[in-house]
């Protein structure tokens, strides 16, 4: 949270999201963050751009990098060289963890960043996300209202895309925000494979 968001839902002279309550949502949100880092890095102009998520916590930001290689290679490898980065040239500024903690145990670090080696996910050598496509009216939703996350609670769709809140670096990259209930959405489920089992096994039309 920060000192400019509301306790409670009221106005923002920002954006309507902005204005909702700070402690009870995840609010999709701007960031400066890429802009400054373009700044000391010109080579990354065009290369990197950003969002942020407000949440609930008085202190401590994450990172989550999303990035398309141009060369193959391991999760592994990429961990051994962010940790000999941490433990040489960039020692005190870097830092290497690979134990399971989470945003309360970094309070107080004087470093800039810490990587997370436990957190980090690789699906192939070069990383492709894609957006199934197929006929998934009721599972999947889309929104194009600047909703934040109370807003979705007792929705029974798996998946909800939210048009506001993505971004697109390039015709080539682009990071998709979705929104779901975990508890509402994941019982709907539930339900949906009883019919079907019901349907299947003791075949009766549910």
């Amino acid at each position: 949270m920060t000192a400019t968001q509301a306790v409670v839902d009221s106005s923002s002279r920002k954006d309507w999201r902005g204005g909702r309550a700070a402690s009870g949502n995840i609010i999709p949100s701007s960031t400066g963050a890429a802009k400054a880092v373009c700044k000391v890095i010109p080579s990354l102009v065009g290369k990197l751009t950003g969002m942020a998520f407000r949440v609930p916590t008085i202190d401590v930001s994450v990172v989550d990098f999303t990035c398309r290689l141009e060369k193959a290679t391991t999760y592994e490898d990429i961990c051994a060289h962010v940790k000999s980065l941490s433990e040489g040239e960039m020692k005190g500024f870097l830092g290497y963890s690979d134990e399971p903690l989470v945003s309360t145990d970094y309070e107080g670090d004087l470093r800039s960043s810490i990587f997370d080696a436990g957190a980090g996910i690789m699906l192939n050598p070069n990383f492709v996300k894609s957006l199934s496509e197929g006929e998934m009216k009721g599972f999947l939703g889309y929104s194009d209202e600047p909703l934040v996350s109370t807003d979705y609670e007792g929705d029974l769709r798996s998946s909800i895309f939210d048009a506001g809140a993505g971004i697109m670096l390039n015709p080539n990259f682009v990071k998709l925000i979705a929104w779901y209930d975990n508890e509402y959405g994941y019982s709907g489920r539930v339900v949906d494979l009883m019919k079907h089992v019901a349907t299947v096994d003791a075949k009766i039309s549910a």
